[in-house]
C-alpha cells in the first residue's frame, strides 16, 4: 500500500494506492515497494529462469501544477511533500512518471518485463503519458491487437483514463481481454497465461 507521507497531524489519507497478490503468485514476490509520494505501488515477481514482471499499480492526480486545490486531497498532500523535499515549483501529476521510470528501469535491467496499471486521469493521447508508454516500450493491453473498444471509464465523461500497460512479452501473454462497462476505475479484465508471462520470450 501506498501513501502520502506528508505529515499533517490527521487520519485522513487521500489517494494512495494498493496492490494485493493470491495463490501461488505470492510466493513469487521477491521485492515490493511504493513510491514516496504515494502515487504507486510496485511488485516483482519471479518466474522460471529469472524471467519476471514489475508490476505497478498507480494513481495519477488529476490536477495539474499551480492548480489550487482543497487541504484533503492527494494533490495537495503531494504538493506539501515536494515543497518539504526543496521542490519549489511541485508538478505531482507528471513527477509520478519520473519516479516510475526509475523503478521500470532498475527492474528491466534485469530482465524484467514491465506491467503498468493506472489510473492516469487522462487519455493515452496525452503528451506526458504517450512520452511514458514510448520511453517503456508499453502497449494498451486492453485494445491492442484485439477488436474491442473499451467503453469511458469515469461516470461524468466520456474519455476512458484507465489503463493496463504492458510490453510486447506481456501482451502475448494475454489470452482474453474485454470492458466490464464499469465506471471509475475498472475499465476492463485481463485474462493472462502464467507461463506465457513468465517463460522466455521466443526471440531470447
Amino acid at each position: 500500500m501506498s501513501n502520502s507521507r506528508a505529515n499533517l497531524n490527521d487520519t485522513y489519507l487521500p489517494g494512495g494506492t494498493a496492490m494485493i497478490t493470491q495463490g501461488k503468485f505470492s510466493g513469487r514476490i521477491i521485492a515490493r515497494g511504493m513510491d514516496h509520494l504515494g502515487s504507486f505501488t510496485w511488485m516483482a515477481i519471479r518466474g522460471k529462469k529469472d524471467i519476471g514482471v514489475i508490476a505497478i499499480t498507480a494513481y495519477r492526480v488529476c490536477q495539474r501544477a499551480g492548480t489550487k486545490s482543497g487541504p484533503d486531497t492527494a494533490f495537495t498532500r503531494q504538493c506539501i511533500q515536494m515543497r518539504e523535499e526543496g521542490d519549489k515549483n511541485p508538478d505531482p501529476r507528471n513527477k509520478i512518471f519520473d519516479i516510475m521510470n526509475d523503478i521500470l528501469d532498475e527492474w528491466m535491467g534485469k530482465g524484467f518485463h514491465p506491467m503498468v496499471m493506472i489510473d492516469s486521469n487522462s487519455e493515452i493521447t496525452e503528451r506526458n503519458i504517450n512520452e511514458f508508454t514510448e520511453r517503456n516500450g508499453l502497449y494498451d493491453i486492453i485494445t491492442t491487437g484485439r477488436d474491442i473498444e473499451a467503453p469511458p471509464s469515469y461516470a461524468r465523461g466520456r474519455k476512458r483514463i484507465d489503463f493496463l500497460l504492458g510490453n510486447d512479452h506481456v501482451q502475448r501473454a494475454v489470452i482474453n481481454s474485454g470492458a466490464l462497462g464499469l465506471y471509475d476505475g475498472l475499465t476492463g479484465i485481463q485474462l493472462f497465461s502464467s507461463g506465457g508471462t513468465f517463460r522466455p520470450p521466443y526471440y531470447l
